[in-house]
Parts: structure tokens; C-alpha cells; sequence
């Protein structure tokens, strides 16, 4: 029987961004990077918390990207509040866009707005960094 191949890796770190509080990322990649328009179908999945592993799942929302138009789709998997649900759904379009891949993303505690811009920094680094 064949070994099975092994295409994705798990990764966690904790960053603490220049602003803002500290926060988990759990991330399942690909292996590879994805490559500009190539049929990418290994998804990036990623869970962000700032109160840790053990934690109610708070909004969770799967993007993919239509190639043709640069529009990206989204389905929202489990709600939570608007301003959780606004953030999650940003930070999957970006990372579709930016990496041509489905995202999965999930957002789990209290989270603002004002967090966006130095979660989505810490996020794209951590995701380029374990390539």
C-alpha cells in the first residue's frame, strides 16, 4: 500500500502586534506556497484568538476566489457578532486574493475594528514566514 502524501503542515505561534493585544494563530497550509494562477486547491485555514486554544469557535467564514472576475465568494460557517463577522470576512478575502487559495477563517473572542490592520500585517507575515 502507498504511503499517503503529505501536503499540508499545522502551525501556532502567539504574536503580540505593535498595536493592539495578544493573540493566537493556528494555521493549517499547504505544503508549497501557491503559485499565481495555478489550481491551487490545498485551502489556508486559520483560527485567531486572543483567549486561546480553549475557547467557543466565534465567527467562521469560508472564502474562495473566482480567478476570472478577482471577485471572491463567501459562505458565513457560524455567526457571531457584526463587528467579528465584518473582520473575519475581510481578512478571508485578503488572504484568498493574496494567496489564490480557499480560506477558511475563524475569529474567537474580542475582537475591534481598530485590530483589523495590525491583525491582517501579523497574519500575512506569520503565513510567509512558515513558507
Amino acid at each position: 500500500m502507498a504511503e499517503a502524501v503529505r501536503k499540508i503542515h499545522t502551525v501556532t505561534t502567539k504574536v503580540t502586534p505593535p498595536f493592539g493585544d495578544e493573540f493566537q494563530i493556528a494555521a493549517t497550509l499547504p505544503l508549497e506556497k501557491p503559485i499565481f494562477n495555478a489550481s491551487n486547491r490545498i485551502p489556508i485555514t486559520i483560527h485567531l484568538s486572543k483567549t486561546g486554544t480553549n475557547t467557543e469557535l466565534g465567527c467562521y467564514v469560508y472564502t474562495i476566489l473566482d480567478k476570472r472576475s478577482g471577485r471572491t465568494h463567501q459562505t458565513l460557517l457560524n455567526n457571531s457578532n457584526e463587528t467579528l463577522v465584518d473582520m473575519t470576512k475581510k481578512i478571508g478575502a485578503l488572504l484568498s486574493k493574496k494567496y489564490h487559495v480557499p480560506t477558511y477563517v475563524s475569529v474567537s473572542g474580542n475582537w475591534s475594528l481598530e485590530d483589523l490592520l495590525a491583525t491582517i500585517k501579523s497574519v500575512v507575515a506569520f503565513i510567509n514566514e512558515s513558507y
